[in-house]
């Protein structure tokens, strides 16, 4: 899968491979509920992890595109 974020990285990962999918197994494998969890993002690239089920910040300075795609989630705040 190709990710191009901030007009200047090319993130190249196995297909089906995220900072979401990643985070996601941690968080199942350290056991936290969702109570203990904050996702913090500031590029496109940090779409997939920000999406999942979890309170979450697009940080100042945030991509355009990443607030975008975000801006009408509850679970997000900017």
């Amino acid at each position: 899968d190709l990710m191009y974020s901030s007009d200047q990285y090319l993130d190249i990962l196995p297909r089906g491979v995220n900072k979401g999918t990643t985070l996601d197994s941690l968080i199942e494998w350290l056991e936290l509920s969702q109570d203990q969890v904050l996702i913090a993002g500031d590029s496109f690239n940090d779409l997939e992890m920000i999406e999942l089920d979890y309170p979450s910040v697009c940080v100042g300075g945030s991509e355009s595109r990443l607030l975008e795609a975000t801006e009408r989630s509850t679970m997000v705040y900017h």
